[in-house]
């Protein structure tokens, strides 16, 4: 049996992972992840997700052990054909390991599936082919930063010239500067205004505006957490309690919740 040990979500730049296609390195969608306890050997059921169009979902799990499934029509998981833990721009690749987590954690692994048939919603993506090529045009930034330090730190030394030394500490600043920029909360909490109490096992909704079509559910956990993955755009926010005799009960609505296409995690704290 295999172990995959995570590390809290924070040390990554996307609190998301992506199911993409192992040839193409397109991302796949729709597709069904499920996440289930793996106790004794046995996966009971926890909670699924539908990739976007851009191949992404996240979950937000409590201290256990866990194993995920993919399911889409014309493909297979776990890959045959990626094997490493890295594949091009994509970081810590899931093969159907156990996934061992120590503290509250944000699923944000990357998962291939080989293609089987024909499917013509990914047949009309354009091929990436060199996932290396999309990698560095991702991080072109980070790439020329350190490049520039680099240089920088080099050239001081053969010169002794202070000029140089204090350049190399711009591209520096200027790269904790952007990665300071780039984090960004996990998750957010529903709690009780007054007390401060946490809300747990409520449902936080995300109902796309003008179309009112609901394209993000998700249940608080224990503490009273959640996290909503979704696209640019404009949302209204919707906590709900369903109880028995009581039917549903709307604790919450927060209208429009703008989504930037930099910031695409719903996180912030709701009182209600």
């Amino acid at each position: 049996m295999f172990f995959l040990f995570v590390r809290p979500a924070k040390d990554k730049n996307k609190p998301w992972g992506v199911v993409y296609d192992s040839v193409t390195k397109q991302p796949i969608d729709p597709a069904v992840v499920t996440i289930a306890v793996h106790e004794s050997g046995v996966g009971e059921f926890k909670q699924s997700r539908i990739t976007d169009i851009e191949g992404r979902f996240s979950f937000l799990v409590t201290p256990g052990r866990y194993v995920i499934t993919v399911e889409k029509t014309h493909y297979l998981f776990p890959s045959k054909i990626i094997k490493g833990e890295t594949d091009g721009k994509y970081k810590n690749v899931y093969h159907g390991e156990v996934i061992e987590v120590e503290n509250p954690y944000i699923i944000n692994l990357n998962i291939p599936m080989d293609p089987e048939g024909f499917d013509w919603n990914q047949s009309i993506k354009p091929s990436v082919g060199n996932a290396t090529i999309l990698y560095l045009r991702e991080n072109a930034r980070n790439i020329l930063l350190l490049t520039g330090f680099t240089l920088m730190v080099i050239a001081y030394f053969l010169s002794q010239n202070g000029w140089y030394l204090g350049i190399g500490s711009l591209y520096a600043f200027n790269a904790l500067f952007w990665k300071i920029q780039k984090e960004q909360q996990l998750w957010g909490t529903v709690s009780y205004r007054i007390t401060g109490e946490l809300l747990p096992r409520v449902t936080v909704k995300a109902i796309r505006k003008p179309s009112n079509i609901t394209v993000g559910t998700t249940t608080t956990d224990l503490l009273g957490r959640y996290f909503l993955l979704l696209s640019k755009g404009k949302y209204t926010i919707q906590v709900e309690r369903q109880e028995k005799g009581k039917g549903l009960e709307i604790l919450k609505q927060i209208e429009n919740v703008e989504v930037a296409k930099d910031k695409e995690v719903i996180d912030f704290d709701i009182g209600i």
